[in-house]
């Protein structure tokens, strides 16, 4: 055939098999891992058992150098399942030579079958009970005459057999299989042992199985390949095609393969996680320094202009750049109490307008802006979490948002303000039935939390009044405890309705020897004897008459608890965000 050509090519899985185990069919060092379920491999073999198509296949020898690695065997869990997978580098003639292909399209599903073909993964043939298998006399043609079902564990009641069995069999010789398969498994099933006609029908559908499996895997009709000669540019752009219609590459995995040749993108990656251990540097910080990249270059962040627009020569430009002015606007919303930790930054977009942001300022140093500009910072930052900003939805693409947010604060920094237009999309009318609804630890309730936290300057260790250290441990405590709730109020009550509402929930360390359960928060309260400050502690996380609620006033009035803490909450919002709004507004008056 012509491999520039897009005819398929057909092949069986026998072949794939001797391909993976001879080692001529590796993966491309940047593709994703092998990251199927097991159920998803059992979807795999059922399709292929009910003669469904699976997809075709896409392999390539490539004609540049290339870092690859081999099939993925490891076990799920347990020893070996960290194991570092064998990687092996190919010069273009080594693929050549070697008879060696990369898969481009495929890796799930090719690893999935010889895993369990190869007994690393465990799938059974479930066969029918005894009363639906066919006739003595029935020509057996295909496998869903004899097949129940397929599962990850083999049935107590009904006959089964592992595939790698079946697969190890194709071969043999049906004395060979009596001895050494079907004997030892019916072992398992009393209604064979006891019943030597039966377990001789059942024989004689594993002797059936394995002729119709052998023939499965030896048809080479049955798998549809592309076989493929390409350049780097054509290698790319297959990913680049193949994600358009909807194959599962992940967007990093398509940068990766475009920029290979010039840029070692996973090289970079691993050196700034090995130099910077304390910091997150996962996916989407990763595709957000990509998206920074694209807008330094052509000032857009979608993804056809990343696709389209930048190589290798553009992250040889910027990425140290990028990661230095991550690194502190890591920093700076942490010391800021912008946030209480960088993990709860609900978007990880969120940090290219802040990095934009510093890259405008003098020297890229947030010591050098002003108060106001702190001010309309701040406004931002908080302004995007309660509005959800970078969520999507009805506010608009998140791609434009990130443009017109990375232009919005870089003109801060040369001394405009935010237009009027621009200020109208933040909203900050709450409702306190709003924050009664207000269940999901999401990006609104961050912000509220973080608002909190600033402007009480810190909130407190109920142990022991001192700051609350984010770096450690924290839990979301109820501060009436859900147990509690659900044993002394109706089911359907406003009490259980709102047990998980943000205003009763605060942020706190674990408090040594104390259970929460199902006591009344007076009850555990009075267990916290080491903090004389309980009450100043308390009533820095916004907990409305602290003294009250130790007393066990609130105990039986969890409504009225809310809907002063509520008030309050609401207070705050407004002075720290919604004042400086109509701040703001009030300067186009004039």
């Amino acid at each position: 055939m012509n491999v520039e050509s897009v005819k398929p090519d057909y092949t069986s899985i026998s072949n794939i098999l001797q391909e993976v185990s001879d080692k001529r069919m590796m993966l491309p060092e940047f593709q994703r891992p092998f990251v199927w379920s097991i159920e998803q491999s059992k979807d795999l073999f059922d399709s292929l058992m009910r003669g469904i198509f699976i997809g075709t296949f896409v392999l390539a020898k490539p004609q540049f150098d290339l870092s690859c690695r081999e099939i993925d065997i490891r076990p799920r869990s347990g020893k070996g399942s960290r194991a570092k997978v064998n990687h092996n580098y190919y010069k273009t003639n080594d693929f050549e030579t070697a008879k060696t292909y990369v898969i481009l399209d495929g890796q799930q599903r090719i690893t999935a079958i010889y895993r369990v073909l190869k007994g690393n993964d465990k799938l059974y043939f479930i066969f029918k009970n005894p009363e639906n298998i066919p006739a003595p006399n029935n020509d057996i043609e295909s496998m869903e005459q004899i097949i129940d079902s397929l599962s990850v564990k083999p049935s107590e009641d009904l006959f089964s057999i592992e595939l790698k069995e079946v697969f190890k069999c194709a071969t043999w010789k049906d004395k060979e299989i009596h001895q050494k398969i079907f004997e030892p498994l019916i072992e398992n099933y009393k209604f064979l042992k006891d019943n030597n006609g039966l377990a001789e029908r059942y024989l004689n559908l594993i002797l059936d199985l394995k002729r119709l499996f052998y023939n499965l895997i030896q048809d080479k009709t049955l798998l549809s390949v592309f076989f493929l000669n390409m350049g780097i540019e054509k290698f790319c752009m297959f990913f680049e095609r193949s994600n358009s219609k909807g194959t599962e590459l992940s967007f990093i995995d398509i940068i990766t393969a475009k920029i290979y040749k010039d840029f070692k993108l996973d090289k970079s990656i691993n050196e700034f996680k090995e130099n910077n251990r304390a910091i997150i540097f996962d996916n989407s910080i990763v595709e957000a320094f990509v998206r920074y990249i694209s807008f330094l270059k052509m000032g857009q962040v979608d993804r056809k202009t990343i696709l389209t627009s930048l190589d290798g020569s553009d992250f040889q430009t910027y990425w140290n750049e990028i990661c230095e002015l991550y690194k502190k606007s890591y920093s700076f919303i942490i010391n800021q109490k912008l946030i209480f930790r960088n993990d709860w930054v609900p978007y990880k977009t969120m940090y290219i307008p802040i990095m934009h942001f510093l890259r405008n300022i003098p020297h890229k140093d947030f010591s050098q802006i002003t108060p106001h500009q702190m001010k309309l910072f701040r406004f931002w930052f908080w302004g995007s979490l309660l509005n959800t900003r970078y969520g999507g939805g009805m506010i608009g693409s998140t791609n434009d948002i990130i443009v017109d947010d990375c232009n919005k604060l870089c003109d801060v920094v040369k001394g405009n303000k935010f237009p009027k237009d621009y200020l109208k999309q933040y909203k900050f009318d709450f409702k306190k039935e709003d924050l009664i609804e207000l269940s999901s630890n999401g990006a609104i309730f961050t912000g509220i939390m973080a608002i909190m936290n600033y402007k009480v300057k810190n909130l407190k260790n109920l142990f022991n009044n001192l700051d609350i250290d984010f770096e450690s441990p924290i839990n979301i405590h109820h501060i009436f405890p859900t147990k509690y709730l659900e044993k002394n109020f109706d089911e359907e009550s406003f009490e259980n309705e709102n047990v998980d509402s943000i205003l009763n929930k605060m942020i706190i360390e674990r408090i040594p020897n104390i259970k929460f359960g199902e006591k009344r928060p007076s009850e555990y309260l009075k267990d916290i004897t080491s903090n004389p400050d309980l009450i100043k502690s308390l009533s820095s996380h916004i907990i409305p008459s602290a003294d009250k609620l130790i007393k066990g006033e609130f105990d039986n009035n969890f409504n009225k608890f809310v809907d002063e803490r509520g008030e309050q909450i609401l207070e705050i919002i407004n002075d720290e965000i919604g004042k400086i709004k109509i701040e703001f507004m009030k300067e186009f008056e004039n």
